[in-house]
């Protein structure tokens, strides 16, 4: 799939939304992401293209530093080469700059995998051994999903993948107009749960990547598309950080309590990841 430049990239017409909530000992963020209409197929660009060219022939001793408007480092070259271990864990083997940028001028930076948490304004800037800034230049980036066709009868590819490809231990994929505690699919603890499965949908899904979500993706292939599939799928995951050695007042949404006052000490703290921004349609 071809790079898109970043001003190819419109913000989606449904908007996605963020809800935080801090517990004692852990901090918990709840949001809905990967809005799927199927009425036509979406599928998200493979990579996009922010855009940063100065001056040929910049002194070998600069830095060139890309960061985003909440001040995480997407990507540093220096001293000839990317240095990856100063990137956000959000940004690890997603980033790519172009070769000798230094002599060419072309800092461009290429974001691979892009999902609607990468809507964002990045700074590209160039700066001196001592500190001093030679350059600083803005991109605003909003990502927006490509259309492509599925036949009734055929098979969606329904993409969500978990930045940093880090493990989901429970992961939930949803359709708006599906009962309460009723769903497409659902994960938790390396295997799906059919009973919580909506039953015009059993038989009909599966993970894409045969190893689980122990891989990062979780995308999901939903079978023999029909009519009634039109509407807005949602893919969420919980991933396990880091351990806590308090108990946490409360529950997290899903089947069941997975971290309780009376049940966990000690618990896991649990962050629900990202997600591609793409939306799928089918159209009859």
């Amino acid at each position: 799939m071809p790079i898109l430049n970043v001003s190819e990239f419109f913000c989606p017409d449904e908007t996605c939304w963020l809800k935080t909530r801090k517990l004692p000992t852990c901090l918990f963020l709840w949001q809905n992401f990967s809005l799927y209409r199927l009425h036509h197929v979406l599928r998200a660009a493979a990579s996009v293209l922010l855009p940063c060219r100065t001056r040929k022939n910049l002194p070998g001793d600069v830095r060139v530093e890309w960061r985003d408007r909440d001040d995480k480092t997407v990507h540093v070259y220096q001293n000839g080469s990317d240095q990856p271990g100063e990137q956000n864990r959000s940004y690890r083997t997603r980033t790519k700059m172009e070769e000798d940028p230094l002599r060419t001028g072309d800092l461009s930076l290429t974001l691979r995998r892009p999902t609607d948490e990468d809507s964002n304004i990045y700074t590209c800037s160039v700066s001196k051994g001592d500190g001093d800034i030679l350059m600083k230049k803005q991109v605003k980036l909003q990502v927006k999903g490509q259309w492509v066709m599925v036949t009734p009868g055929g098979d969606a590819d329904l993409q969500c993948q978990i930045p940093g490809a880090a493990a989901a231990t429970v992961v939930e994929w949803t359709k708006d107009d599906l009962p309460a505690n009723e769903y497409v699919f659902f994960y938790r603890n390396g295997r799906p749960y059919d009973k919580y499965q909506h039953q015009a949908f059993r038989g009909r899904v599966a993970l894409k990547n045969r190893s689980g979500a122990g891989s990062g993706d979780v995308s999901l292939v939903l079978k023999n598309v029909s009519v009634e599939d039109r509407g807005t799928f949602r893919c969420r995951q919980w991933v396990a950080l880091l351990p806590c050695n308090k108990k946490v007042l409360g529950s997290i949404p899903g089947p069941g309590s997975f971290c309780t006052e009376s049940a966990c000490s000690p618990c896991a703290c649990w962050v629900l990841s990202g997600s591609p921004a793409s939306s799928y349609t089918l159209k009859t």
